[in-house]
């Protein structure tokens, strides 16, 4: 499987609001979201609960728990 491109949201004034999300969390949970992002990267479509939950209509959002291990 080849994979995913990920492409951060930027607004029409340039500010890139998940990435300003990103740099504010603590350097414990940043390095959780980028694992976690990686981990899309890789499985794309195929991501499941517990990275990932549906919201309906298409839509996913990224999960990463504070306090726990990432279970690769």
């Amino acid at each position: 499987m080849a994979k995913f491109e990920i492409v951060f949201y930027q607004k029409a004034d340039g500010s890139k609001p998940v990435k300003d999300f990103l740099l504010s969390l603590d350097t414990k949970m940043r390095a959780k979201m980028f694992l976690t992002i990686d981990i899309l990267r890789e499985n794309g479509h195929d991501l499941r609960e517990s990275y990932s939950k549906s919201l309906g209509d298409g839509i996913f959002e990224l999960r990463a728990k504070v306090g726990s291990a990432l279970n690769l």
